[in-house]
């Protein structure tokens, strides 16, 4: 069907079989579509699922509010990629802050993307999690993930990925990988509480997620914010609100500080010196 390009409105004839427990449509023929309401019906739909709910924030303070319009453009971009079978490539740091942010954001996207393809093997074809060694995205980081994503384009005709980069991300040692992924059509969503001295990231990304964007500071590390991130994508996430306490030890955020993730952690069962004594064995 040389005439019948990717964009294109279609009508197809599909012959459905099972294979592995799973339905697939094998297809017969296709042709144009004059349906012109086609792609309006879509993005219609495609508005709709994406659509996110106002959830108060388990620790509600001024910083995160300033945040919160970041974080739901974070959330919807994230609901959309999973909606359009975009992959998702997320990147974080290898200690118990970065741990604690994918863990979260991870049990918050991968229930959704299983639930939009009714598929098992759609987690990993859509989503791939990779730490890093460095206490920034380094370049070789980047290649790799260009690597693998330029492979899966051309192998599997998948888009370019979303990349979100947790508790790494938002400095001038970051810059550069971040130019490299840009210039590969890749959407970039940071979420990182590190010191900014010069803010050379927020330009070239889609979002940046930082407590000293808005007047706050480390003390709301990434854990804390991919809690907070991946209550909004998926408010039916399990086994998370206690991870938000964790990546504070993790970072040695002084208990008074957190109190209310602490206190929201005992309630699911999770006791002080418990995280304590987690937190550094993650690290």
């Amino acid at each position: 069907y040389p005439d019948i390009g990717k964009g294109t409105v279609i009508q197809a004839v599909l012959r459905i079989r099972e294979y592995e427990g799973v339905l697939e449509g094998d297809i017969v023929s296709m042709e144009k579509s004059d349906d012109s309401s086609f792609k309006g019906q879509l993005e219609t739909l495609k508005e709709k699922s994406i659509s996110i709910k106002h959830i108060d924030f388990l620790n509600k303070t001024a910083v995160l509010e300033k945040l919160r319009p970041s974080m739901e453009k974070a959330a919807r971009m994230i609901i959309a990629a999973i909606y359009e079978n975009r992959p998702i490539i997320l990147r974080h740091n290898a200690d118990c802050d970065g741990y604690s942010a994918e863990i979260s954001l991870e049990r918050a996207i991968v229930p959704l993307i299983l639930e939009n393809n009714k598929d098992e093997f759609s987690q990993w074809r859509y989503y791939r999690r990779s730490p890093s060694k460095a206490p920034f995205y380094a370049y070789g980081d980047a290649v790799l993930d260009l690597v693998t994503a330029t492979n899966d384009m051309l192998k599997n005709g998948l888009s370019e990925p979303l990349v979100i980069i947790a508790d790494n991300g938002s400095g001038e040692e970051d810059l550069l990988a971040i130019q490299r992924i840009k210039t590969y059509g890749c959407p970039v969503i940071v979420i990182d509480h590190h010191f900014i001295k010069n803010d050379v990231v927020s330009p070239v990304v889609d979002v940046n997620i930082s407590p000293y964007l808005a007047g706050g500071d480390s003390r709301l590390c990434s854990g804390m914010l991919g809690v907070e991130l991946a209550r909004m994508i998926n408010p039916q996430a399990e086994g998370i609100i206690f991870l938000a306490a964790l990546s504070g030890f993790g970072d040695k955020v002084k208990p008074e500080d957190m109190k209310t993730y602490i206190e929201v952690a005992e309630k699911e069962g999770y006791a002080v010196d418990y995280l304590k004594k987690l937190a550094p064995c993650i690290d």
